[in-house]
């Protein structure tokens, strides 16, 4: 049997992303320097704090979600008329492959005990760790495969739309629990709540390029729902104390 033809959502938003169409251009820009901050707020907080701000699942759902549209959008080159999106998104996506690889393999050794340990008891091994990571990875490939199969491979934004959704709602419950700034940060909260509301708002790249699936009363609800819990986010982590800088140890991440 052969497959139920899917709706062309990629191509449908290329023939809109026009270099002439400056507030799609300008939504697009804003939500990709965001997306971009908040896995270089990431990398800084492992690298100067020796922990980082989100938990092991989320960085194997990222891995999982951008390697396999990197992938789909280096085959739509062959499949759709020649475009630049096609062509920088895939270098973005790289880069984004690369931190999130990067915050993966320091989650299984300067991260390990701290992530863990409540599994493992209080010396997870370099092994332990690997096979959970690695099994949790493989889990992640499924559902976005899953999910590709559901939804069909030309649903980019909706796809992109979830990881925006993931980054607020993802790591709250671990702030909450973590009790200091360690590993957390106010600008990348702040960075958050800005790309929460670019995502939902109507001048955002989603309802200007795609507002047959976006423009409509539920999924500006869902924003106001998702911009509360970035601004909760915020006041999570402002509630802490402030960072002290130590003798010997670079300037804390703001």
């Amino acid at each position: 049997m052969g497959s139920l033809p899917s709706a062309d959502y990629l191509g449908l938003f290329l023939s809109r992303l026009t270099l002439d169409n400056t507030e799609l251009l300008f939504g697009l820009a804003v939500s990709s320097v965001v997306g971009m901050l908040q896995y270089i707020y990431s990398v800084l907080l492992i690298r100067h704090e020796k922990r980082g701000p989100f938990p092991l699942w989320m960085h194997t759902f990222y891995l999982a979600h951008d390697s396999s549209w990197l992938v789909m959008l280096l085959h739509a080159n062959f499949t759709h008329q020649p475009h630049w999106f096609l062509i920088l998104m895939p270098l973005g996506l790289i880069i984004w492959n690369a931190m999130e690889l990067y915050c993966l393999y320091h989650v299984v050794t300067t991260e390990r005990q701290a992530v863990f340990s409540a599994y493992y008891g209080k010396n997870p091994t370099l092994r332990q760790a690997l096979v959970h990571t690695s099994a949790m990875t493989l889990v992640m490939y499924s559902i976005i495969q899953l999910g590709l199969v559901l939804f069909g491979e030309g649903c980019i934004l909706q796809w992109f739309c979830l990881t925006n959704v993931v980054v607020i709602g993802g790591p709250a419950s671990e702030w909450l629990e973590r009790g200091s700034r360690r590993g957390l940060s106010i600008g990348l909260a702040l960075v958050s709540a800005v790309g929460t509301v670019f995502t939902f708002g109507p001048f955002g790249f989603w309802v200007l390029g795609l507002p047959e699936v976006f423009d409509q009363p539920r999924y500006y609800l869902v924003g106001i729902v998702m911009t509360l819990l970035s601004l909760l986010d915020v006041a999570i982590v402002a509630s802490y104390p402030p960072k002290t800088p130590t003798s010997g140890s670079p300037l804390p991440v703001w």
